[in-house]
């Protein structure tokens, strides 16, 4: 299911569950979200909506785009996959010294889109999921005040503290 067929109602709820349980904003908190797919936005405005509505000091809304990676993989020179702006690792930077917290919507609104891309080609460009990324997602076992949580609309169901969403999640069916 992508984010396109999800019900208005179905899409707030799920992101207030988001951003009052899975990363529990806090008044005066920044919040970055990063859309996977630009098809991601209607998922993305409701956990800014959220977000303020919690206190939110500033919410980011960052948008990857297929159909450009797409491009990247098929046509740039294969020595330039592996190249990471610093810039992208600024702002995973960032989010760490803010103690931010950051929901990452994800799933494939173009499923079929990198079947013709050579699998060798897929592996070096690691955009937008990079070192930087992972070392911040691994934050959250050591910190408890930096939050990261997923919302995958392939299966839609975040990445979660069972005991806590499991009535949550029965809401939403």
């Amino acid at each position: 299911m992508g984010a396109a067929s999800l019900s208005t109602d179905l899409t707030r709820r799920l992101a207030e569950l988001a951003v009052s349980v899975g990363v529990s904003v806090e008044a005066g908190q920044d919040v970055v979200v990063l859309g996977w797919d630009v098809e991601h936005a209607p998922i993305v405005r409701a956990v800014a909506d959220e977000a303020y509505l919690r206190g939110a000091r500033y919410v980011s809304a960052l948008y990857w785009d297929a159909p450009v990676k797409h491009a990247r993989l098929r046509h740039a020179p294969a020595e330039t996959l592996g190249f990471v702006p610093d810039w992208w690792e600024a702002i995973t930077a960032e989010c760490i010294a803010r103690h931010s917290a950051v929901i990452f919507v994800h799933g494939f609104a173009h499923p079929e889109l990198f079947d013709d891309v050579a699998p060798d080609r897929m592996a070096r460009d690691i955009m937008p999921i990079t070192p930087g990324f992972w070392q911040a997602a691994d934050r959250t076992k050591t910190d408890p005040a930096w939050r990261y949580r997923e919302i995958d609309t392939d299966h839609m169901i975040p990445v979660k503290r069972p005991a806590e969403l499991a009535e949550l999640l029965l809401e939403l069916t």
